[in-house]
């Protein structure tokens, strides 16, 4: 009976120990798991930064309630086979898709390659059904204890890696002083007589640039009516040819000088300036440009 117990505990173990890590992947960074879920039309841009934490929540807690023997009514799982789907819907939305801007998907367990990961997947589903047929429920002696260990550990990647209220509200700014854009000579007309432009501003070295620059192409791939995008540049046609490689996207660009590039940026990048009817309205910087910019330009 010690024996069978012991490789039922050694399955929740070894499951337990995969999730913590898988959770703590995607925790840190985040952002590819957000764009994943948007890119994969699972959520929008308000949604994405809830649900990405939540998951990541139910990872830690269902990996270290395995980790501690703590299975009231056998559930924890049935929470694993719940993530596992989310996560063979992931691996095998990467079979599938060639044109995607996020390529890693948020399922590769360890960094593992694709298939690897489909593997691993696999070996945790049919570990869950193993415990699910033939485990029983356990618990702690003192039972409460998992109530409030469960509050902490959903919290948890809220609290390591917050999303604020004010990251879901507009935080544009009006522009302080018009800009001349006739005299920016490098930007083609048609930007400036159409609707509203999104004038952008990256320099070639910048990951958060590179993360801005995917998030609007996915915008820009699942909204027909998504709004133009024009870059303006402080680098090099080769840093520009290795930074759209990167971001697997490309937008019309220009490269600026750098007194023009930092005039027009206010000296921080990324930095974003909104153009309706050839005026400029409202500007961002990487900090402000959020969630609430996003899904509210993709509408």
């Amino acid at each position: 009976m010690k024996g069978r117990a012991f490789f039922f505990y050694g399955i929740s173990f070894a499951m337990g120990v995969v999730l913590l890590w898988w959770g703590y992947e995607n925790l840190f960074p985040i952002e590819n798991m957000e764009n994943r879920l948007v890119e994969e039309y699972l959520c929008n841009w308000f949604t994405a930064p809830i649900v990405a934490r939540i998951v990541i929540a139910l990872s830690f807690i269902t990996g270290l309630f395995l980790l501690l023997r703590i299975n009231p009514r056998n559930i924890l799982p049935k929470m694993l086979l719940g993530m596992m789907a989310l996560a063979l819907f992931d691996l095998t939305w990467e079979i599938f898709t060639t044109t995607d801007i996020i390529t890693s998907g948020y399922a590769r367990f360890f960094g593992a390659a694709l298939y690897l990961s489909i593997l691993i997947c696999i070996t945790l589903v049919f570990g869950a059904l193993v415990i699910i047929k033939f485990g029983k429920p356990a618990d702690l002696k003192q039972k409460w204890i998992k109530y409030p260990l469960g509050i902490i550990l959903f919290f948890l990647p809220f609290v390591l890696n917050p999303v604020y209220p004010v990251d879901l509200m507009d935080q544009s700014a009006p522009m302080e002083s018009p800009l001349d854009l006739q005299a920016l000579t490098v930007l083609p007309k048609e930007y400036l007589t159409t609707g509203q432009t999104l004038l952008t501003l990256y320099t070639t070295g910048c990951p958060h640039c590179l993360n801005a620059v995917r998030r609007l192409a996915i915008s820009r791939k699942q909204s027909q009516g998504y709004i133009p995008v024009f870059i303006g540049f402080l680098g090099s046609e080769e840093g520009i040819s290795a930074f759209f490689k990167e971001a697997r996207a490309k937008f019309d660009y220009a490269i600026l000088e750098s007194d023009q590039f930092f005039e027009l940026s206010g000296s921080t990048y990324p930095s974003f300036i909104l153009l309706e009817n050839g005026e400029a309205t409202s500007r961002w910087d990487g900090r402000t440009f959020n969630y609430y910019a996003l899904q509210e330009l993709a509408e």
